[in-house]
This record gives C-alpha cells, structure tokens and sequence, in this order.
C-alpha cells in the first residue's frame, strides 16, 4: 500500500471524500471499451466526483451510475484516476478552511467564556497557546 496520498495535477493532497473536477482519462483501457461505454465514461470529463476510495497502489477511484428508469436499470463505471486526470475542487479546499475557522471560532468562545469565569471568580485567565485541531 501507499504511505504517500495521492495528489492531483496541482500537487495537493487527496482523500477519500474529496471532491475532484475529471480532467480528461488516459490509459490503453479507454480505448479498449465499447464504445456506448467509452461514450459515458468520456461524459464524465468535467464533471465533479466525491472520491469513495483509496487503492492498494495509491489511486483514487470515482464512480457515476446512469438510471435507466424506463427499462428499471441502471449501469455504472468506476475509474481509478492519475494525478494528472484529476483537480481538487474549490469546493473541497473550502470545506477544509471552513473547519479550520470553525475550530477556531469554538476556540475562540471557549477562551471568551473562560475568561469571562475567572472574571468572576478574581483571577487571572491567560489562553492557552495551543492551535486548534483543525
């Protein structure tokens, strides 16, 4: 198994749950599909995907399932993807930031509060000098 996670084709690290942008698909297998098949993997370029997981060889694996209500179906593909096919989204680089202030944000009332009950109590409050978990 990989010790390193995988990163994307800026270089930022990826986990199961990211959110990835596909930026196009590579590899002799591609061309080895039939070809209603290569024509819904290939639609899947540009589109946004959660990664569900993390393989033995440090690959990231998507999946899109297309419903065929009327015949009560439905197929799928999952595809391991290359640093160089995928780009984190903002929306997971925001996620992260929105944690991290989050956590500080309870941080921050957790010093007010205390604070404020030494303040009553007469004594003296310093903060602690630790950085939230994020």
């Amino acid at each position: 198994m990989s010790h390193q996670p995988p990163i994307d084709k800026n270089g930022h690290a990826v986990h199961i749950g990211a959110r990835v942008r596909l930026l196009g698909l590579s590899g002799k297998w591609l061309e080895e599909l039939p070809a209603d098949e290569k024509e819904d993997v290939l639609s899947m370029i540009g589109e946004v995907f959660e990664v569900e997981e993390i393989d033995e060889h440090g690959h990231p694996w998507i999946c899109k399932s297309w419903p065929n209500e009327a015949e009560g179906k439905c197929h799928s593909h999952s595809i391991a993807l290359e640093s160089q096919e995928m780009e984190l989204t903002d929306a997971s680089l925001s996620e992260r930031l929105r944690h991290k202030l989050q956590a500080r944000h309870a941080a921050s009332v957790r010093d007010w509060l205390a604070y404020q009950d030494a303040k009553k109590r007469g004594v003296a409050w310093a903060p602690d000098e630790q950085e939230p978990a994020a």
